[in-house]
């Protein structure tokens, strides 16, 4: 199995496409995920909380704090996600399907104040990170042309 990643030149990062599906919400949500080598566990920023209408005010907090890029940060644990991203099977003839990753606990950034009162239809480039949790099952990547392939293990 085999995830296909999107590289957007001004970003100079590769994404994916994916929904993600809360308890709160009975219906799956889309979702972009940065690939990020960098993040240990699959987190969600905060314009998709915004976005995905988390109460993350009552969530409970994680027991340390987290470097990010904008400093330190306590970030909150959401239970019960189930995120779903477009995969590809077969060597010769790929086959689309679901790859699914149920998370009991899933790491959520809470929003700053400035962030609470803006445009959930509209976030500011503030993708959520797949991280090294689900990133580590991708043993060999390779970059074609706009894309960035990440092969499971056995293939």
């Amino acid at each position: 199995m085999r995830l296909v990643a999107r590289v957007r030149p001004e970003w100079n990062q590769a994404y994916i496409f994916g929904t993600i599906q809360l308890q709160h919400i009975p219906n799956r949500m889309p979702i972009i995920f940065l690939i990020d080598t960098g993040c240990s566990e699959t987190t969600l920023l905060p314009d998709d909380v915004i976005r995905l209408s988390i109460d993350w005010q009552n969530l409970p907090e994680k027991d340390q704090d987290v470097m990010t890029a904008s400093g330190m940060i306590r970030s909150r644990v959401l239970r019960d996600v189930d995120v779903f991203l477009p995969a590809e099977v077969g060597v010769v003839d790929s086959t689309s399907m679901e790859y699914q990753i149920h998370y009991d606990n899933i790491d959520i950034m809470p929003p700053r104040s400035e962030r609470l009162n803006s445009d959930p239809e509209h976030p500011r480039d503030c993708f959520s990170l797949l991280g090294m949790d689900v990133l580590i099952n991708f043993k060999k990547w390779r970059w074609e042309s706009d894309k960035l392939i990440l092969d499971e293990i056995g293939w």
